[in-house]
């Protein structure tokens, strides 16, 4: 089990905020680049709303979770919380 997969379980009732899902984005740009995190933006807003017609590479997205994945031990402890609680709303919301 990766570190973000146990930092997932840990937080099964954390709210997730709108403040908590911009700053989650922001360090992930920081880590992966803005076309990494817009790639896996559109794939989220994808599923959750079918029919939204942009095509993303599955590519694109797969890179940015493994560099994401890779990266995330190495962030300090706040930022892993909040890349923590919004992976597992994000998973939430696409399962």
């Amino acid at each position: 089990m990766t570190q973000l997969e146990e930092d997932m379980e840990k937080l099964v009732d954390d709210v997730v905020t709108k403040k908590d899902l911009k700053a989650a984005f922001m360090i992930m740009s920081e880590v992966t680049g803005a076309i990494a995190v817009f790639g896996v933006l559109i794939a989220a807003l994808t599923v959750w709303i079918p029919g939204i017609g942009i095509p993303v590479g599955t590519g694109v997205v797969i890179k940015s979770l493994q560099m994401m994945a890779q990266e995330y031990p190495k962030l300090p402890t706040e930022k892993r919380r909040v890349i923590a609680k919004c992976a597992k709303f994000l998973q939430g919301m696409i399962s």
